[in-house]
């Protein structure tokens, strides 16, 4: 029989290993960092994306405000330039402000509250058109403007 001692003395543990040098990346380092950057993809998507949206109610909101004025090829075409357009605005504006002063809740906060008194203008606007029943031009002009303003509000929102 071995003596109880022998049984349990420790082996010793190998030596450490030499320090890496600093041009070495440990791949916790990969993994750690790798969040942020995903992070801030997914901001700049939401971004654009929301962006695009706002852009999109815009330019729908000029097409119905164009109505009141010009035929359907005219309209087509202000929405057109207005949507193209505020892709030119979308990359400048992107390559000069890469970084949003509000955060992504700060962000959709003020979009909700864009929507309300959005809302709330579209009643008055509503309330306006009632009572005016003489000409086929002003519902046109109120709901388009009030369309116009909501999709501008909200791409600016959503690149601030």
């Amino acid at each position: 029989m071995l003596p109880l001692l022998e049984i349990y003395t420790p082996t010793p543990l190998p030596p450490p290993s030499p320090s890496l040098s600093p041009g070495v990346v440990k791949p916790q380092q990969i993994v750690e960092s790798l969040p942020a950057h995903a992070g801030n993809i997914l901001d700049l998507v939401g971004r654009v994306l929301l962006y695009l949206v706002g852009t999109l109610i815009a330019s729908l909101g000029l097409f119905g405000f164009l109505s009141a004025f010009m035929d359907e090829a005219a309209d087509i075409v202000g929405f057109l330039f207005l949507f193209i357009s505020s892709i030119v605005i979308l990359i400048i504006a992107l390559i000069l402000h890469r970084t949003p002063y509000l955060r992504g809740w700060q962000r959709l906060v003020g979009m909700f509250a864009v929507t309300g008194v959005i809302f709330i203008v579209l009643l008055i606007g509503a309330a306006i058109v009632s009572m005016h029943t003489g000409g086929s031009k002003e519902p046109s002009i109120i709901y388009g403007g009030i369309i116009i303003i909501y999709g501008v509000v909200l791409a600016a929102t959503a690149l601030w």
